[in-house]
């Protein structure tokens, strides 16, 4: 006798076999995709977002007689996540500054809605020697230091 019943999957088992492979393929290739544009759309936030940070503070600390006088002109102001990590403080945030005389710290207040721009008064260098200056402390800026903002 010939039985028409074998243990081998039909074709048309194959066929739909064969395309749910293919479809979670494609799934699985979309999703791969999409995880590294999200991946490089974060890592470009967290790299551009402590620069612009840092480029407007500067901006603001050009001129000022402190920063002048212990650091010099500063070259660059970079947010640091991981010392304002540390700080502990979520209130404050920690830039790496770069003059021309001398590198260090700025301790400042975060800017939020209330306080759109960073408050110069509560700025703080910390030089890497362990003192602590306060912008505070200063005269005030010359007029043609001043830069108005845009």
């Amino acid at each position: 006798m010939n039985d028409t019943t074998s243990d081998t999957p039909s074709a048309s088992n194959k066929s739909t076999f064969g395309s749910q492979n293919a479809m979670i393929r494609r799934i699985g290739i979309v999703a791969a995709v999409l995880f590294l544009i999200i991946s490089s759309l974060v890592f470009m936030f967290a790299s551009v977002a402590p620069n612009y940070l840092g480029a407007d503070l500067q901006r603001q600390l050009k001129g000022h007689p402190v920063i002048e006088a212990e650091l010099g002109e500063l070259q660059s102001c970079t947010m640091s996540y991981s010392a304002t990590l540390a700080n502990g403080n979520p209130d404050v945030i920690l830039f790496e500054v770069v003059g021309s005389k001398d590198k260090g710290q700025l301790i400042v207040d975060q800017v939020t809605a209330d306080r759109p721009a960073f408050n110069l008064d509560t700025i703080i260098i910390r030089k890497y020697d362990g003192r602590e200056i306060p912008l505070s402390n200063a005269p005030p800026k010359p007029a043609a230091a001043v830069i108005p903002s845009t």
